[in-house]
């Protein structure tokens, strides 16, 4: 749909173009500016641009798709309680929703003393890496014995394993190295 566009001046039109680009051109000004200008306050000069569609100035509507559980723990593993829908558990507990999306997603460990899960299980508190974002436990397994490490760069110091090798055997490029078959530890 094209976005027709009518330029006003002292309450009169002074020009329709058929395009927002042809619109920008007659006023001198690149497209980008011009749609930037038409967000805020559609105002250049002396000239009030509007589009002649009033669906261009609706917002667009994202699917929102249904609420997804969330269950809220203590950091010692006590639970608290099981809540219809992130933003509930948000507002219930007094924290903000993007830290526990975060949280859900395993790029933080907690917030207000809570942490989160989409399982009546208890994720477990990881340890936190230099960048601040908690470190994901390992399992390496050679000959049927599986040893469990709390980051890759403990099992590439216990195991004397160079820490590409482990990571090029975590994401799938390499079926062992060392002998030895890495997995992310699921909590």
């Amino acid at each position: 749909m094209r976005k027709k566009v009518i330029i006003y001046s002292n309450n009169r039109i002074v020009q329709k173009f058929e395009t927002a680009k042809n619109a920008a051109a007659w006023l001198g000004i690149r497209p980008r500016t011009f749609r930037m200008m038409m967000l805020k306050h559609s105002v250049h000069g002396k000239y009030i641009c509007r589009y002649l569609n009033h669906k261009h100035y609706e917002p667009s509507k994202k699917y929102v798709g249904p609420p997804i559980k969330v269950f809220a723990f203590l950091k010692d593993g006590t639970f608290v309680n099981e809540y219809p829908s992130l933003q509930e558990a948000a507002r219930i507990l007094e924290v903000p929703n993007s830290t526990i999306s975060m949280i859900l997603k395993g790029k933080c460990i907690s917030t207000g003393g809570y942490t989160f899960s989409l399982t009546e299980k208890f994720p477990g508190i990881r340890e936190i890496g230099r960048r601040g974002l908690p470190k994901k436990p390992i399992v390496a397994a050679k000959d049927g014995i599986e040893k469990t490490f709390p980051s890759i760069y403990a099992a590439s110091k216990i195991l004397n394993i160079n820490r590409i090798g482990i990571i090029h055997v975590l994401k799938g490029r390499y079926k062992t190295s060392s002998g030895y078959t890495f997995n992310y530890l699921t909590l």
